[in-house]
């Protein structure tokens, strides 16, 4: 594999010391006479590409298969920089956990992995967060859809085993060669395509040039087809224009066995059919599960004996097959794409306006919509709404980076990508490209079936303060993804996007605005509008409380056009929480979202009264003609308001870290909202009496309060006017009738 490097690299402080970039890294510190491998312990092999700091050459950077190593003492040891999300991946698959799935693959040269989409933690997806399931290169991986502790992973050139999570005991199961002479072996692509069947999930399919079936999670193999390839021997095919010696330098070195099975797709809609591509351009096809197999050998539009790169049936219609070529490593770098409706028997090229340039690498059918395929390039994933020939760029947020797998996950309609490069891409809910219909697209507006939404409460992992080499990546959405169209007709409409309760009310306003055309995505949090804060809007102190778990729906209006969806909203399903206490705990919290919200309208109208009774107290100091009695009324006004200032935000600052005795109203109610609100479950005695507690001291404030601006105010003001002396103070302020809900003691 010495093609692989290529970079002699001298120190910028000693002409003698030379570094070689290779397998090993190597160093010569003689002007090249004698080398030594630079590198011991946990560094990556095969380097190729090396700095050293011109400034100090004492600090290096080495670029390998691992990734990016530092050294700051010329190589003795080394740094991984761990916050590089530059995985390179070969495959991709995808698991049926709860409450948020796993995506595996295989990645060059650092073995297979797999990790979750999401967590419950506040900073998301983290490097700890991932498992090892295999060694070596990766490729495919493949997990049990009943049971997730079952993994399937493998090398290269069919290495294929079964881990069991929960021991992490690994079994190989990859078929053995025959062990006989006069057999011909089985050649094993460097990506063997494994499979699942989606009908039984004991039984697997595995390729090498040749298909193999296990009915029993690769214990045991069944070969069912004979050489599916077209036989020929690499030794008579052209490499870099001609026919090459036996004798030459590294002739097929690092390179699989040619003529073998490259991509294979098994149908989730009828049993026992598969269909099979090659790396010599061959796609064979059986319906009765091995019995018989139909051979193309011709593709309209593709060069002959190109590549197949994937295939992938049809999951609404039988008998659809698409496929995609990949014509790289023959200097041709176009997209090729094909289909056929029956069975592979004819075929029709529906590469239609993908980029020129740019090979195609995977495809993937959407499971629900036939129509909507996807198909991974050299530079990028590409759609149609069409079932081919037109295509679109998702290229929104997506880097320009080879795309070698698509998944669609079939619960919760994601779109997975797996690059060579940037690691795993997902795009949170595809639904609105499945309704994306040329029809839908045409039209004024369309609001896409929302999925399902699962209620989460952040965890906090305690890693926020360790510095930047700390990767993470964001969770999905927390809530539920809310998707709609904007046609042509509706451009400049004004739209609402509401979540409705099963009396028809609103229950919150999600969104609003001016209709622009595309695609537009809002995020509701599953929660209530928050507590009010003191300017009497929703506050950004708090947030809501969850909505009690069941069916909502989702309105929106467009001009005079209106959509609704049903939008399902559940609890976090390692919860277990009986509906009864459900209801408990949401009527607690409504009743004291209410009292923070009482309490922050009333702090604001008790400063006010604080500041216009200062300003009364400063007139009357400037006058000392002014009457007693008004002075008085005014002393009585102010004692009046700061007592209850001080029931309701305390007596002032008592210094920093004191222990608390008695807790402000305002801060009682603030801290049994925020405790009731973070967990799950019935509120505690404590929560509920101080509650109640709460209520009933708020309660009695209000109305002193009232009291005082009904009254005590307006008497001071009319006083003051009587005596020829200005009103130094604004209005009044003014509270809300509904305030409070009816105290009943």
């Amino acid at each position: 594999s010495h093609w692989f490097y290529g970079e002699l690299v001298c120190d910028s402080g000693d002409p003698d010391r030379l570094y070689v970039p290779m397998t090993p890294l190597y160093v010569s510190d003689d002007g090249g006479r004698t080398f030594r491998n630079l590198v011991r312990g946990a560094v990556h092999v095969d380097h190729h590409t090396l700095w050293v700091n011109p400034d100090d050459p004492s600090h290096l950077m080495v670029g390998n298969d691992g990734g990016v190593y530092v050294s700051r003492d010329r190589g003795e040891q080394w740094t991984w920089q761990q916050n590089l999300p530059v995985m390179q991946l070969y495959t991709a698959g995808v698991d049926l956990q709860e409450p948020f799935y796993h995506v595996y693959g295989g990645t060059q040269d650092n073995g297979s992995w797999g990790g979750p989409v999401g967590t419950r933690f506040s900073d998301g997806v983290a490097n700890e967060d991932w498992l090892y399931t295999a060694g070596g290169d990766g490729f495919f991986s493949r997990v049990d859809p009943v049971d997730t502790d079952i993994v399937y992973a493998e090398s290269q050139y069919g290495g294929l085993s079964r881990l069991d999570r929960a021991t992490g005991e690994r079994r190989r199961i990859q078929p053995w060669q025959p062990q006989d002479p006069d057999a011909e072996p089985y050649r094993w692509n460097w990506s063997a395509p494994l499979e699942i069947s989606p009908h039984d999930p004991a039984t697997l399919y595995f390729a090498a040039n040749l298909v193999f079936r296990s009915p029993d999670r690769g214990d045991s193999w069944t070969v069912i087809s004979p050489d599916l390839t077209r036989g020929l021997s690499r030794d008579s095919l052209p490499l870099q224009g001609r026919i090459q010696a036996p004798d030459a330098i590294d002739l097929h070195a690092s390179t699989a066995l040619y003529g073998n099975i490259s991509a294979m797709a098994l149908s989730s809609i009828e049993a026992g059919v598969v269909a099979v591509g090659t790396d010599d351009g061959l796609i064979q096809v059986t319906r009765d599960d091995g019995g018989a197999w139909q051979r193309t050998a011709d593709f309209p539009g593709v060069p002959e004996m190109m590549k197949v790169g994937a295939v992938a049936w049809s999951g609404t219609v039988p008998g659809t097959l698409f496929a995609v070529f990949d014509g790289h490593k023959d200097n041709d770098f176009g997209p090729h794409v094909v289909r056929s409706d029956d069975y592979g028997a004819t075929w029709r090229n529906v590469t239609g306006d993908l980029p020129e340039f740019g090979p195609t690498r995977s495809v993937a059918v959407h499971p629900r919509n036939g129509d909507l395929v996807f198909v991974g390039t050299e530079f990028g994933a590409f759609f149609s709404n069409r079932g081919g020939d037109r295509w679109v760029a998702l290229d929104h947020d997506l880097p320009t980076v080879a795309v070698h797998a698509i998944v669609v996950h079939p619960r919760e309609n994601d779109l997975v990508l797996g690059t060579h490069g940037r690691g795993f891409q997902v795009l949170d809910d595809v639904g609105l490209l499945e309704a994306l219909t040329p029809e839908a697209v045409a039209s004024h507006s369309v609001l896409a079936a929302p999925r399902r939404a699962t209620q989460i409460r952040d965890a906090n992992r305690g890693r926020g303060s360790v510095g930047d080499s700390y990767w993470n990546a964001d969770n999905p959405p927390r809530g539920a993804i809310l998707d709609f169209w904007i046609g042509d007709a509706g451009v400049g409409e004004a739209w609402t996007l509401d979540v409705l309760a099963a009396d028809g009310s609103v229950l919150r306003r999600v969104a609003d605005g001016t209709a622009t055309r595309g695609a537009h995505r809002h995020i509701w949090d599953l929660r209530h509008e928050a507590p009010l804060g003191a300017d009497g809007q929703p506050s950004r102190r708090f947030r809501g409380r969850f909505v009690v778990p069941g069916s909502y729906t989702v309105r929106l209006t467009v001009g005079a056009t209106v959509h609704t969806q049903q939008l399902d909203v559940r609890m976090d399903p390692a919860l277990d929480i009986a509906p009864a206490t459900r209801l408990v705990l949401d009527e607690t919290l409504r009743l004291q979202a209410a009292l923070v919200g009482a309490a922050a309208v009333v702090g604001a109208a008790v400063d006010t009264l604080v500041a216009q009774a200062g300003a009364v107290g400063a007139l009357l100091e400037d006058t000392p003609s002014a009457p007693a009695a008004i002075a008085e009324a005014a002393r009585e006004m102010t004692a009046e308001t700061r007592r209850l200032q001080v029931i309701l935000e305390g007596p002032g600052a008592s210094g920093l870290a004191q222990q608390e005795t008695v807790v402000p109203l305002a801060s009682l109610v603030s801290r049994l909202y925020a405790s009731t609100e973070s967990w799950t479950g019935p509120p505690t005695a404590d929560q509920r009496n101080l509650t109640a507690r709460a209520r009933a001291e708020l309660t009695e404030l209000v109305a002193d309060l009232r009291a005082l601006i009904d009254d005590a105010l307006p008497a001071l003001r009319s006083s003051l006017d009587a005596a020829g002396l200005a009103w130094p103070a604004g209005d009044a302020p003014v509270l809300p009738a509904d305030l409070l809900p009816p105290f009943q003691p």
